[in-house]
């Protein structure tokens, strides 16, 4: 089954679509349609339970699934050709957690990384717990903190090493947290930009970049963005005003990554990015965007009042729940037809 929620501004479709995979996040999947898909990853991340992963193809929608456990799929409706769109939508609903993506993240697989990632569930549900106690009021920020706060797992370590070398050569202040379990270090450069989320940037880096963003954006006031490329870097930055960049060390090469770093840190929010988004451009979206901060806020809050405890499923609830911004709305009414045409039920609430 599936439950369309229709087409609504990406925060709140994003809060729809993440309440109904609360009802039951091991069963119940999420897909969420904006432009370019981080906008409504971000915010979904922000409820407990749901794991939102923005993916450009199927390699990164299997690698959600397998390595973090994703339960909600996001696309960009200005990035994301409609075939491409629906070989990746069934490649996430295919994939089980734990079981091998193959892709290039093929040749790091092994039992002892099965064995590992069976016992994060228990550990990022203990962060989300964390994220939510603290802080509960805006943190003043500190003097002489870094301006980018960084860390890795041992996945991403040669990339980060490298960026930070990079970083360094420019002048920019580092502070450099090191290695660690990839939730683990999520949570303490997020904790880093919570100093100041205005002007404190931080970036990740695992295996596929995927993990560690799903697990920062917990953290109020934190947004972070996986980013394959340089449109992504620019485009986190000047729609979805993203202070955490987040990068594969298996998927990125180092040339790549230092590009993405520049460009992630060059571009301003509300800024035009360039891009494939230029064509959809203007002063009325720049307008929008610059009220996006305080309606997030204000979601974010909500997400760490409900569910207090876990929530029981109900009967007849879907196992798929969808939803878009106008950005995204052909290419869900596309994904929503497919699924059909697969004997899917599909009910769109509308507007």
């Amino acid at each position: 089954d599936v439950r369309d929620l229709g087409n609504g501004e990406f925060f709140t479709v994003a809060a729809q679509v993440a309440k109904g995979v609360q009802q039951d996040p091991s069963s119940v999947k999420g897909m969420l349609f904006c432009g370019t898909g981080m906008g409504v990853s971000i915010v979904a991340n922000k409820f407990k339970g749901v794991y939102a992963a923005p993916a450009e193809n199927e390699d990164c929608a299997r690698n959600s699934r397998a390595i973090n456990n994703a339960n909600v799929l996001c696309l960009g409706g200005k990035l994301t050709a409609e075939a491409d769109a629906l070989k990746i939508a069934d490649a996430f609903l295919e994939q089980e957690f734990t079981s091998p993506p193959g892709g290039y993240m093929a040749p790091f697989w092994s039992s002892d990384v099965e064995s590992f990632l069976k016992e994060t569930p228990a550990e990022i549900r203990g962060i989300e717990e964390e994220a939510c106690r603290a802080p509960s009021e805006e943190v003043k920020p500190q003097e002489g903190k870094p301006s980018v706060v960084v860390g890795c797992d041992g996945f991403g370590e040669d990339l980060k090493n490298a960026v930070v070398q990079h970083l360094q050569g420019k002048g920019i202040d580092v502070r450099d947290l090191g290695n660690g379990e990839f939730f683990t270090v999520a949570a303490q450069v997020a904790k880093g930009v919570q100093q100041d989320p205005s002007s404190v940037k931080g970036m990740l880096f695992c295996g596929t970049g995927m993990g560690v963003s799903i697990v920062a954006n917990k953290f109020k006031g934190v947004y972070a963005a996986p980013a394959e490329n340089e449109d992504c870097a620019r485009n986190s930055r000047a729609i979805n005003n993203a202070n955490v960049l987040c990068l594969g060390g298996k998927l990125t090469a180092e040339a790549d990554a230092l590009k993405i770093a520049d460009a992630f840190l060059e571009q301003e929010f509300t800024s035009p990015p360039g891009g494939y988004m230029a064509p959809f451009w203007s002063s009325d979206v720049e307008s929008f965007l610059k009220e996006t901060p305080a309606e997030i806020r204000g979601i974010e809050e909500e997400a760490c009042r409900a569910p207090s405890e876990e929530v029981k499923p109900q009967e007849g609830k879907p196992s798929v729940v969808v939803g878009c911004d106008g950005f995204g709305e052909d290419l869900k009414n596309a994904v929503v037809q497919h699924l059909q045409g697969k004997g899917i039920d599909v009910r769109d609430l509308g507007n």
